[in-house]
């Protein structure tokens, strides 16, 4: 309501009072530091306040002249209050930072000199000098900045201050803005304001100040900020203000009233109700009369013709677009196809003056959609169509009906046309109602022409294309849902099965539905050199580090467009004819999904290249099965194919992936949706065929290599591991497939090959310890080699080597030189020998044929020839599986040339020691056939030698040709095992020892008669063939170690053959050999009496032990008159003496049966046999005489003679011994060839002496005390002359001379065996008579023969004890 101006009678209103200040400004007082309160227009010094309070006075010129404007202006008082107090305390003091500067640059000053130039060389201290000075440069332009704009900022403030303020501080700035002024040189405050001002605050200010009185800052940027943060709150108070205003209108609003509506009321009050309700609001509840039956068949009927009429007669009716039926008032219609769309149309309004228009009441598509599986998860199997229920299809039918199908104005036409379009019609009503019998009325007739428009130049009519438009809508609606259902399908793959290698892309404005396969991520770009022009700006680390789109394999763009395919001629004259020139006013249109092809970068090659349109004829979409996945997989298997071919061509030419010639590599198609087409390489395989599988993968369009042989067991995981290796390195382009899978091929055959090594229990490798360098000049690459430690060698090697031509082997052996640096040694490649595995399997073949063969020869004719026909096709097998078996070996075969390497290994290692020695040699090799052929069946056997060697040049002294044979064989045993070989050298003696035989000498001695220690040394001896093997284990000094066990064994072969060649003689016939085995050769020197001469490698000497049998042990006791258990019983004879000096014996050896420190008079024990207390004595005499180097053949005649000279002495003494009823006499032995017998009485001590005299055929006896030469022995003590003991030795002799003193049973027999000769034999032969006794050094010692020696000692023995008085003995007598 406004105010109006009034008459004089009425009253005037008075102004309203005027609001305060704040009330005008919306601004409420403010206390604290926050800002003040705000004033409604600028403030100027110019208008100081007045206490007038007139209207001239009051009125604010920038208001207006309205009462209620009319308020105090505020004076500068005012204005600086309403600003927000600003306190020293909130600026930073800059004594603060220049402090921080300088200490920061002594503190990085001080690092740089102690710590970080220090180690460094003279060239890099200046680089961290020129660091350091740079960063202390920046740090205090920065601070030299800040000064400057406190300079700048430190003038002095032109306008004074308020009244009852007081300055506190002012700028000192000189007049040159040069200078760079601090807080310790001007003697200002720590603070960065210029000026400041003791400003009384407002509330909390206030009562700071009068607290603390802490002065207010004033200054430039004081006062800015103290403004800004007052136009802060003065913008919120606004802000509030217009958000209260807007929420007092919305509330206002609701608050008005209508105006009273007279006709409004007059209705009510007349008709009870109101009549100009919209019919929309009545329909609802006013009730409409129904029609009856009659009337509605009648009004359908009348609408199907009316329906049939406008379709035949008026309206354009598409080509494309199919009049199913015309029922129930509905026309039903399909188009686009038979899996389009079906409509159904109705019309709407006729018989009302006008023909109405058409009315879409319902639609469905067609097309189908293809589910998941049965077998799926979810899946129902079979595809389903679109029905369109509820909200959805209301508003397909809104659109239809509200946009498309209202009948559309159509330009109108030339006058002296008209009549031309109106024949048109009236022909098409006739041509109509002869199609449909339809008649038509005058009222759609004259309706009809008033719907046609201008003719065209060929009497055809332009008319409204309803049809033509739903026809198009609906077409354009279900391509649309039909790619959207393709773009649901499509992100459900890509987040399904196909997860990370589809990316979906949908443009809905321009109906484009892109799908991107075979995503990869793009490589980083390499960062690029600086560029070192001159204003050249380089790219931010933003744009560097910014994503880049990822690799496509390819990409399917299905868009919605026109058909450019061309339309059926027979379909478009039957739609002219039809038409009868009638053109609508839309144009039809053939839409469809189009799908193009386009390659992506990651999907080029094999003569593809990146955006090269492919052809998309297989990718058609099937509209009643509508499936991205089908369209999807079969783009890319096409292109996988595609690929797989184009990448097999290199492979396939190839011969390094060709190795089975009757099964060469093929492409091999499948269903697979992982591979449609697959490259498969056969492998070699010793269990089962399998394959190498090379193809591109149809879902990730990378290159997939399948080993068949890795998919199972723990130990095909380093196949696998290798396997994905090489995908890894062909996918990202490092290497190329041929030579990837070349290599991958090479390391399944040398996996096989290992694992078949280690099947075997051999240890394979695959380096050595050798320099990389070195092996790749011996083209020994770990990759393409395994090298097997032979046993027989630790430098030698059987080696297996991949190359095109298949596997080879060769034995390798490394040889140890001098290091380069001259410290110590390392190893090279020496000596490389080829192995033939061809020849080692015809040797193989060769043997199975030839026992094939035998057992062929056993049979029968039937099964001879049955067997022939087998053998010549296992020989076609076999000649074919060699063939094929260039990367494949048999166990059999791998180990035969194991074997023989090892064994070539052992035949080198001995040829090189006796090439060593300078040892001439030569091979022989066994015969195929005969009695030599080796009979075992393995390849090997016949091809390892055996070593002839010469024994002279062998053994280097002449002396061996008289003991062994002229040849000496060397043989390599046990190389059949596959293990360690040892050599055996073959000996074959001269001379046979003669071992006595059954009945016909004395049984040997009882012991071991097994040569266990030779056996120990690997020595073994067969008597009946005199053969010697000496058996080395250790290979490499099996030459040494039988020269060394030769000189210890040649020893005693020598005594063996000495003892042989003696018994062929007269004289020793009676020597037999007992037994020999290398060590011990055993003997009898006399009936019953045996001796065994023993080697000792350790003290390089021989031990003689003798032994008696029981004959001669009988023979003795019937000889002295003892039985013969006292003859055997050992008897220990202790003789009283007390000064007796120790026998010095010769060599300073003890006899037998005495102890050190003992005298030989002491303790005689005697043993079986008499030799056995000579047994040292007599084994040091056989040293003598061996060490002396006598002439072949005597020492051992010697050394027998001397134990056959002996005998006959030592049984005479044991005679004694056994019938003397007291210990003596005791005997006492000073040498081999002198002996003591001792008489003690009346502490008195006698002897006798028997020495045997040079060339062991006489004794010479005499008294102890007076001995022959005049040298007496004080080993036995004083000793006291025999009384009398020239008429013992003249009765002695006179006895022997006349023949009293016969020659013994002992004595003969000893003569017999030659050991002196005389007696009985000499005198049967009636020749003169030989001096058998002699006396020397007149009388006083008497000489005899060995013959006599028994029966002599014992006459003089007795004759001793008889002048000694000793029993009362006078034997002589």
């Amino acid at each position: 309501m406004t105010a109006r101006p009034t008459d004089a009678g009425q009253a005037v209103l008075p102004p309203p009072p005027p609001l305060p200040v704040e009330g005008l400004s919306g601004h409420a007082p403010t206390t604290g530091r926050g800002p003040g309160p705000g004033v409604g227009g600028n403030a100027s010094a110019r208008h100081p306040p007045h206490a007038s309070t007139s209207r001239a006075a009051q009125r604010n010129p920038q208001l207006g002249p309205e009462p209620w404007f009319a308020f105090p202006i505020p004076s500068d008082a005012d204005l600086e209050d309403e600003l927000p107090p600003y306190f020293e305390e909130e600026n930073v003091p800059l004594g603060q930072m220049l402090d921080r500067v300088v200490r920061k640059g002594y503190g990085d000053m001080r690092h740089l000199v102690t710590e970080v130039l220090p180690p460094l060389n003279p060239r890099q201290k200046p680089r961290h000098v020129i660091d350091y000075a740079k960063t202390t440069r920046q740090n205090v332009l920065k601070y030299l900045a800040i000064l400057r704009w406190k300079a700048a900022v430190d003038t002095p403030a032109s306008a004074a201050g308020p009244s009852g303020a007081t300055q506190v501080s002012t700028s000192h700035v000189g007049a040159n803005g040069a200078s760079f002024p601090t807080p310790q040189t001007n003697g200002e405050s720590n603070d960065t304001s210029p000026a400041a001002y003791a400003i009384a605050g407002k509330g909390k200010a206030k009562a700071l100040d009068s607290e603390d009185s802490k002065p207010v800052v004033r200054g430039k940027v004081t006062d800015t900020k103290r403004i800004q943060q007052f136009m802060e709150h003065q913008n919120r108070q606004h802000e509030e203000a217009i958000m209260h205003v807007k929420h007092t209108a919305k509330v206002v609003e609701g608050l008005r009233l209508r105006n009273p509506d007279l006709l409004t009321a007059l209705s009510l009050l007349n008709l009870g109700t109101y009549p100009r309700l919209p019919t929309s609001l009545t329909e609802a509840f006013l009730p409409r009369t129904p029609l009856t039956n009659a009337a509605i068949l009648d009004t359908l009927r009348r609408l199907n013709a009316h329906i049939l009429y406008r379709l035949r007669c008026v309206d354009y009716l598409p080509p494309d677009l199919v009049v199913r039926e015309i029922k129930d008032g509905r026309a039903y219609v399909s188009g686009a196809g038979p899996y389009g769309f079906r409509a159904e149309l109705s019309l709407v309004g006729f018989g009302e003056g006008d023909e109405g228009r058409w009315w879409l009441t319902g639609v469905e598509w067609g097309w189908k959609s293809k589910e998941k599986g049965t077998d799926d998860p979810g899946g129902s199997g079979g595809a389903s169509t679109k029905k369109f229920e509820g909200d959805e299809r209301q508003q397909i039918l809104d659109v239809a009906n509200i946009e498309i199908l209202p009948p559309r104005s159509v330009p109108e036409g030339r006058g002296d046309e008209t009549k031309g379009g109106a024949a048109l019609v009236e022909r098409r009503a006739v041509a109509g109602s002869r199609r449909g019998s339809v008649a038509m009325t005058p009222a759609e007739t004259s309706s009809s022409r008033a719907r046609t428009a201008e003719p065209e130049e060929h009497g055809q009519l332009k008319v409204d294309g309803p049809l033509v438009r739903l026809y198009n809508f609906l077409q354009h609606l279900s391509l649309s849902y039909q790619l959207e259902v393709l773009y649901s399908q499509a992100l459900a793959l890509a987040g399904g099965r196909r997860r990370g290698q589809l990316m979906v892309e949908i443009d809905r404005t321009k109906k484009v539905l892109r799908l991107k396969y075979w995503i990869r991520t793009r490589p980083q770009q390499a960062p690029q050199q600086s560029a070192a022009a001159v204003g050249k700006r380089q790219p931010s680390q933003a744009a560097l580090g910014a994503p880049r789109p990822p690799l496509v394999g390819g990409v399917l763009s299905i868009t919605l467009g026109e058909d450019s395919s061309p339309a059926d001629q027979k379909t478009g004259l039957l739609a002219e004819i039809r038409d009868v020139g009638m053109v609508p006013s839309e144009r039809e249109l053939r839409l469809g999904l189009n799908v193009k092809w386009e390659i992506g970068e990651a999907g080029a090659g094999g003569g593809l290249k990146a955006g090269e349109i492919m052809d998309s004829t297989a990718l058609r979409l099937d509209p009643n099965r509508l499936s991205i996945e089908d369209m999807i997989a079969a783009s890319t298997r096409i292109h996988a194919a595609h690929l797989t071919r184009s990448l097999a061509a290199p492979l396939l030419a190839s011969p390094r992936i060709a190795i089975f010639p009757s099964s060469p590599p093929s492409l091999v198609e499948s269903d697979s949706s992982a591979r449609p087409v697959t490259l498969q390489v056969p492998l070699p395989s010793r269990t089962k065929s399998v394959s190498l599988l090379v193809g591109v993968s149809a879902r990730a369009g990378l290159i997939e290599i399948e080993d068949e042989g890795a998919r199972e067991g723990a130990a095909s995981e380093e196949r696998r591991m290798r396997v994905r290796m090489t995908m890894a390195s062909v996918n990202e382009g490092r290497t190329r497939i041929a030579d990837d899978v070349g290599r991958l091929m090479i390391a399944i055959v040398m996996d096989n090959l290992e694992s078949q090594m280690r099947q075997l229990g051999w240890q394979p490798t695959r380096r050595l310890a050798l320099r990389s360098q070195d092996l790749a000049k011996a083209d020994l690459h770990p990759a393409t080699s395994i090298f097997i430690p032979l046993p027989s060698s630790s430098l030698h090697y059987f080696v297996a080597k991949i190359n095109p031509q298949g596997i080879a082997f060769e034995l390798l052996k490394l040889a140890r030189v001098q290091a380069e640096s001259g410290i110590g040694t390392k190893l090279v490649v020496g000596d490389r020998t080829p192995m033939d595995l061809g020849k080692m399997r015809e040797r193989r073949k060769e043997r199975v044929t030839k026992r094939r063969r035998v057992e062929e020869e056993r049979s029968d004719s039937a099964k001879r020839e049955k067997s022939r026909d087998q053998a010549g096709q296992a020989s076609q097998i076999q000649a074919v599986k060699g063939l094929e078996s260039r990367f494949e070996v048999d166990s059999r075969d791998l180990r035969n040339l194991y074997i023989f390497c090892n064994a070539l290994v052992s035949q080198t290692i001995i040829e090189q020691q006796l090439k060593d020695r300078a040892i001439p040699y030569t091979l022989q090799y066994p015969p195929a056939s005969g009695p030599g052929a080796p009979k075992s069946g393995s390849a090997v056997a016949g091809m390892v030698p055996t070593l002839a060697v010469n024994t002279i040049d062998l053994l280097k002294d002449p002396r061996a040709a008289d003991v062994a044979m002229p040849r000496v064989y060397m043989q390599i045993q046990d190389w059949w095992k596959g293990g360690k070989c040892h050599v055996v050298t073959v000996v074959q003696l001269r001379h046979r020892p003669s071992v006595s035989e059954a009945g016909t000498s004395p049984a040997p001695a009882p012991g071991p008669r097994q040569s266990t220690a030779a056996r120990a040394e690997g020595i073994d001896f067969d008597q009946a063939s005199s053969v010697v093997k000496f058996s080395a284990t250790d290979i490499s000094r099996c030459v040494p170690a039988f020269l060394e066990q030769w000189e210890r064994l040649s020893k005693v072969i020598v005594v063996a053959g000495e003892v042989s060649r003696l018994n062929k003689s007269d004289q020793f016939s009676d020597l037999r050999m007992l037994s020999f085995d290398l060590r011990t050769a055993t003997f009898s020197y006399s009936p019953g009496f045996i001796a065994s001469i023993t080697y000792t490698p350790t003290s390089d000497s021989y031990l003689v032990t003798f032994t008696r049998t029981g004959s001669a042990s009988s023979h003795t006791a019937m000889v002295t008159g003892v039985s013969p258990a006292a003859a055997l019983t050992p008897r220990v004879v202790l003789t009283p003496v007390t000064q007796m000096t120790p026998v010095a014996h010769m060599s300073g050896l003890t006899p037998a049966g005495m102890t050190p420190g003992m005298t030989p008079g002491s303790l005689v024990q005697t043993q079986e046999s008499p030799h056995e207390v000579l047994a040292g004595l007599l084994s040091h005499r056989l040293n003598e005489l061996v060490g002396t180097g006598r002439r072949k053949g005597t020492a051992g005649k010697e050394f027998i003679l001397l134990l056959r000279s002996t005998l006959p002495l030592l049984l005479a003494i044991e005679s004694i011994r056994a019938a003397s009823t007291t210990d003596f006499p005791a005997l006492a032995i000073l040498s081999v060839t002198r002996y003591r017998l001792i008489w003690d009485l009346d502490e008195k001590r006698y002897a006798l002496d028997m020495t045997l005299l040079p060339g062991n055929e006489s004794y010479l006896l005499s008294d102890g005390s007076d001995p022959v030469g005049g040298h007496v022995d004080p080993s036995c003590g004083a000793l006291t002359r025999i009384p009398k003991f020239e008429g013992v030795v003249q009765s002695v002799w006179e006895a022997v001379r006349r023949d009293h003193i016969p020659i013994s049973e002992e004595n003969e027999d000893v003569d017999a065996a030659g050991g002196g000769g005389g007696g009985k034999k000499r005198r049967e032969k009636g020749k003169e008579a030989k001096v058998l006794a002699i006396k020397l050094d007149e009388g006083r010692s008497l000489g005899c023969e060995v013959a006599v020696v028994g029966s002599v000692l014992k006459a003089t023995s007795a004759g001793v004890e008889g002048v000694l008085g000793i029993g009362g003995n006078a034997r002589l007598a």
